[in-house]
């Protein structure tokens, strides 16, 4: 579908123009990271673009990427820069780096994967904190304008601290479940899915001392449980949801599975792209599948579909 990238670590559908978005590692002579955007994707008009963060900050060794349901904006982590980053997704105003990012706030590094959650207004996103192997509660709420520094109203709530366990360099992906409001996370160094169910969680908790932005914006919450969904899987690395399914990649061995949410396999395949390949999973809306190979740097399209 797509190639001559570096490392294209996650992948995601703009639910405002149907774009698909792909961030890319990329290392030479100094931080190349970048966004590559696709219009049109699988039709004979497709076109891609290129955009590379000029600040080597703001999407620096990007794992992640997550839309907003509501405004035309999205979050990606990252392993590098300080911390997750919120972004216009217009089309006629994103070029990356510091001119195109809306809001950050510095308090997980390393971040392993991002979803959007439920509290849309206050742009509420998750994240897989691989540093603590925790899950982190984003809200950047009220955004700068583009290109600006004020960072001070964000808030970060962290649960379950040392309950996941990152891999080195592997994205560890996130969705959010809004119906049963619940996060599924790929914990890799564990071999499993974990869910953490948010209903009820307190927003309540030990804060740290102000930062350096002068805020103190993370705050330590008891409560929350981690479960396992699925387990036995070898580096699960992407991880989508479709159609009341998981759709997971496993990094090891290069295999895409689907299992149903309360952890039964439904169908899988193994791709032959082999280990250390398999990262981002997106499902197109046609129900297609999209998986980022971090070994050739491509983008392929998976020729069997879910079924509905």
């Amino acid at each position: 579908v797509l190639q001559g990238m570096k490392n294209p670590s996650a992948l995601a559908f703009s639910p405002h123009d149907g774009s698909l978005w792909i961030v890319d590692r990329y290392i030479a002579a100094g931080w190349l990271d970048r966004a590559i955007v696709v219009t049109q994707p699988g039709t004979a008009r497709q076109r891609a673009r290129t955009y590379v963060d000029d600040s080597a900050h703001y999407m620096t060794e990007p794992t992640g990427i997550a839309f907003s349901p509501l405004y035309n904006e999205f979050a990606t982590s990252a392993l590098n820069g300080g911390g997750p980053t919120l972004w216009t997704g217009d089309l006629r105003m994103f070029r990356n780096g510091r001119r195109s990012h809306l809001d950050m706030v510095h308090r997980s590094e390393p971040a392993f994967g991002i979803a959007h959650g439920a509290d849309a207004e206050r742009r509420e996103y998750w994240v897989f904190n691989g540093a603590e192997g925790s899950i982190d509660r984003y809200f950047f709420n009220q955004p700068h304008e583009l290109g600006g520094m004020d960072h001070t109203d964000g808030r970060v709530y962290r649960y379950v601290p040392r309950s996941l366990r990152a891999v080195s360099g592997v994205p560890g992906h996130v969705v959010y479940d809004s119906a049963s409001r619940t996060v599924y996370v790929a914990d890799t160094g564990n071999g499993r899915i974990a869910r953490f169910r948010t209903d009820g969680l307190s927003l309540e908790g030990r804060g740290d001392p102000l930062n350096a932005q002068g805020v103190e914006q993370l705050y330590h919450v008891e409560g929350g449980t981690v479960e396992t969904v699925v387990e036995g899987l070898r580096q699960p690395s992407g991880l989508a949801l479709a159609n009341g399914h998981l759709v997971v990649g496993e990094y090891a061995t290069g295999r895409v599975s689907m299992f149903t949410l309360d952890g039964r396999r439904a169908k899988s395949v193994l791709t032959g792209l082999g280990p250390r390949a398999l990262a981002g999973i997106a499902v197109a809306p046609n129900g297609r599948i999209y998986v980022a190979d971090v070994r050739r740097g491509r983008l392929w399209s998976l020729t069997f579909r879910f079924g509905r």
